[in-house]
């Protein structure tokens, strides 16, 4: 009833926590189904950063994730963040290998898993609408399996976007177009805001490091540009629809963007 009458956002996180809280309905138990999604994002983030990169960038990406304080707050919330970071991690993981090894069974999956991070926060398809443009810009050969994949993905996302269409509400929001300042605030938001003076100089230093490496790899490029697209695409998108007059930059909704700034 409170997903068909009131509020359809998480709406795979509540079926999930309707099962879940047979086990128990006390604070440590309810709180645990979020925890046990952001322990298991440390691992599917090893992989999806191994893979870009390297296994000590893995173990890298891991730590800095599991010290970032957004994400450990929210690991403690009856909320859906910490299981759509897990699904979009694991569905990104999932979009490269796709993309690289083409099979139809590494598609089926990723269809299948960002269907459920969309259905967790619908956010997620900010992530979607990132892989695209990174498919569109890779130039590959083979598209048409993952020209299927995401109209398979439409598909299953119309009843999200006929909720969406048609007034829906969306949780609570920003009141009006953003300020600067709201714009500004993202980033430290995403890192914490003592963090950022941590992460902002990181960031800088890898980035120098990365354009004064010889040479500059294709695959390393093409890692980097996935990373962009997915860190970049949300906030923009966000910012673009708030402004067309539906208020939806909220930092936390942005959480979807962390792993790729981790």
């Amino acid at each position: 009833h409170f997903i068909t009458r009131e509020e359809m956002n998480m709406a795979f996180y509540h079926l999930l926590l309707r099962v879940w809280i047979r086990l128990g309905d006390d604070e440590v138990t309810v709180r645990s189904l979020s925890l046990l999604a952001a322990l298991a994002t440390l691992p599917a983030i090893y992989l999806l950063a191994r893979r870009l990169f390297s296994p000590r960038v893995g173990l890298l990406s891991a730590l800095f994730l599991g010290l970032n304080p957004m994400h450990y707050s929210y690991a403690r919330e009856t909320r859906a963040y910490a299981l759509t970071l897990l699904l979009v991690v694991l569905g990104s993981y999932l979009f490269l290998r796709a993309t690289s090894e083409g099979r139809v069974r590494e598609w089926i999956a990723y269809v299948l898993v960002m269907t459920l991070a969309a259905y967790s926060h619908f956010f997620a398809i900010f992530v979607i609408v990132a892989h695209g443009g990174y498919l569109l810009l890779r130039r590959d050969s083979r598209l048409r399996p993952a020209v299927l994949s995401f109209a398979a993905l439409a598909v299953l996302l119309v009843p999200i976007l006929a909720y969406i269409a048609f007034g829906g509400q969306a949780g609570r929001v920003t009141a009006g177009t953003p300020t600067i300042r709201d714009i500004l605030f993202v980033a430290p938001s995403l890192t914490g805001r003592e963090a950022f003076f941590f992460y902002a100089p990181a960031a800088f230093v890898a980035l120098t490091a990365a354009r004064g490496r010889p040479p500059f790899s294709p695959t390393n490029a093409e890692s980097y540009r996935f990373l962009l697209l997915w860190l970049a695409m949300p906030v923009a998108l966000a910012l673009a629809v708030t402004v067309a007059g539906k208020p939806i930059l909220v930092s936390r909704y942005l959480l979807v963007c962390l792993p790729a700034l981790v």
